[in-house]
């Protein structure tokens, strides 16, 4: 339930931040699938040559685990 409200929250808020910032003069930008994939790539090759240098390998193996297991809860949320 907390999880839920908090999400709504979180919506509004990224709404008003996204309009303040168009409001300012900021324009928003739509990344291609490409581009999207190029990012991806790039940042998971980062943090596996960060790992074991700027933090322990065994600290983003737990990080990457609870992010799946969090995927795959919300997922089974949305397809109740």
């Amino acid at each position: 339930m907390a999880e839920k409200n908090w999400s709504q929250i979180l919506r509004i808020f990224e709404e008003q931040t996204q309009q303040g910032f168009i409001r300012r003069g900021m324009k928003p930008v739509r990344l291609s699938d490409a581009d999207i994939k190029y990012f991806q790539e790039l940042s998971q090759k980062l943090r596996e040559d960060l790992a074991g240098k700027l933090y322990p390998r065994e600290l983003l193996d737990e990080i990457l685990q609870l992010k799946k297991e969090f995927s795959e809860k919300a997922l089974q949320e949305i397809y109740k």
